[in-house]
């Protein structure tokens, strides 16, 4: 059940070093979990817990906020990802999955009063398309989702303003899913 860990982290790099720079405001807590996240899944260091708790922390001050749960299931995918046991495999990897069906939820329902920014929707669909697709689909049966997240990303009426480097990612992950079916 390994999906492709190196895939996943080029792709959250990408939309993480896009981030700043087409993103509003990012809060130090945010850049230095999504830092932490992505050094562990690019095997630089860190701690899975480690990402996986400063997450945690982030969605608990702002439980409203789809771009922290949307990682928060990341990292739990990629916690099943790593556990020997199959049935942790399956229960870390549909806890992930579920997290992100409720991160997407949110996009589409969010908090009254809470301006949904549109760089921040951006990123938790890129996020949530990266992993549905790389999960395996004879199990889990999400790449069809990750395609659709992925298309609407690439047709939302704003995605020719956002950052080079971000359409770059979108671009390469959407010729992925093309030479992959």
């Amino acid at each position: 059940m390994r999906f492709a860990v190196r895939t996943l982290a080029l792709a959250l790099l990408a939309a993480a070093c896009a981030y700043p720079a087409w993103a509003f405001e990012s809060s130090a807590g945010l850049t230095t979990a999504r830092n932490i996240f992505l050094n562990v899944v690019d095997h630089k260091g860190g701690s899975l817990d480690e990402a996986q708790r400063s997450f945690e922390a982030l969605a608990g001050r702002e439980p409203a906020n789809p771009l922290y749960l949307s990682y928060l299931g990341a990292c739990m995918a990629l916690r099943g990802d790593a556990a020997w046991m199959p049935w942790k495999k399956m229960q870390f990897t549909e806890q992930g999955l579920e997290m992100l069906d409720k991160a997407l939820a949110m996009l589409n329902n969010p908090e009254p009063g809470r301006p949904m920014d549109f760089h921040d929707l951006l990123e938790t669909k890129l996020v949530a398309a990266q992993t549905f697709i790389q999960t395996p689909d004879s199990i889990f049966h999400r790449a069809a989702m990750g395609k659709r997240l992925l298309s609407e990303i690439r047709g939302a009426a704003q995605y020719a303003s956002t950052n080079p480097v971000f359409r770059a990612r979108v671009e390469s992950l959407n010729s992925h899913v093309k030479e992959n079916g």
